[in-house]
């Protein structure tokens, strides 16, 4: 059953990840339709929290950049508080659908569609946020079929407290082991 969410109606599942659900919805004071991700967990532990509250600060930095998806608003769901945040929705689902079901681009959509990660990704570091989870699931496919990054629930940000500058960027510390 959808979660009650203040100003939002017709909640359809559309997708599940790691930590949250998406749902198509209807935004009403605006009469738009969005896309609307809520954590999981209703006991969210305070990294979950935090983990989430980044994801939505980084795409707040980051909404005004072409191939990145445009946040909307957060908040918290009426009857257990919940996180939730509410993003562009975009029907035409991911890079990954699309290789998936269409096989290899040819080398010049490839090169376009890179080009257009590059500058997401470089907006991002140049916001100091690391994005770390970028796969083809995570890029979706826009309106004209530009790729635009999303999910940025493992970013990292310059200003994020850690034992030091490596913590603070999120990058893979010498020796470590990953996967």
């Amino acid at each position: 059953m959808p979660p009650r969410i203040d100003g939002f109606d017709d909640l359809t599942l559309i997708g599940r990840g790691g930590f949250g659900t998406v749902y198509r919805a209807r935004q009403t004071r605006v009469d738009r339709v969005v896309a609307v991700k809520v954590l999981d967990v209703v006991d969210v532990d305070e990294a979950a929290r935090r983990r989430f509250e980044r994801e939505c600060q980084a795409m707040g930095r980051l909404s005004w950049h072409p191939h990145v998806v445009v946040l909307h608003d957060s908040g918290l769901c009426e009857e257990d508080s919940r996180p939730w945040l509410s993003m562009e929705y975009l029907p035409a689902g991911s890079f990954g659908d699309l290789v998936e079901t269409r096989g290899a681009l040819a080398w010049q959509d490839a090169l376009a569609r890179g080009v257009e990660v590059a500058g997401a990704l470089g907006a991002a570091h140049g916001a100091g946020v690391l994005h770390r989870d970028l796969k083809p699931e995570n890029l979706m496919l826009g309106s004209f079929g530009e790729v635009l990054v999303m999910d940025w629930g493992l970013a990292r940000t310059r200003d994020d407290p850690g034992e030091g500058p490596a913590d603070r960027m999120g990058l893979t510390q010498e020796g470590a082991v990953l996967g």
